[in-house]
């Protein structure tokens, strides 16, 4: 097996377990989510941006940390707190999406292959 094919093998391998990590997060948090825990469910999300942080600009990082000290500001208020779980979950697929971390939708969307 020659370098190249190897360092692509390595490449996919951490690639690969980087998504699933991610997978296995969002349906974590959805779950939380679902069982009413929104609590769980938003430090979960943080979570999951620690897989993908260094991939964020300063904008966006600083973004999503003033969603964050809203949320432990307001985590009383569970309206305040279902909203910004909300629009903290939107950002994290806007994010994961914008850099290649979730599966392009398919262009002929009406079949499953």
């Amino acid at each position: 097996m020659d370098e190249r094919h190897t360092t692509q093998q390595v490449e996919w391998n951490l690639s690969s377990a980087i998504i699933l990590e991610i997978q296995a997060l969002l349906n974590k948090a959805s779950n939380y989510y679902l069982g009413q825990n929104i609590k769980k469910a938003f430090w979960t999300l943080k979570t999951l941006k620690f897989r993908f942080i260094q991939s964020l600009d300063q904008d966006e990082r600083k973004e999503l940390k003033n969603i964050e000290k809203d949320f432990v500001s307001n985590h009383k208020n569970k309206g305040k707190v279902i909203i910004l779980y909300e629009n903290y979950a939107e950002k994290i697929m806007d994010l994961l999406d914008s850099y290649g971390y979730l599966l392009q939708k398919k262009k002929d969307s009406t079949r499953i292959n």
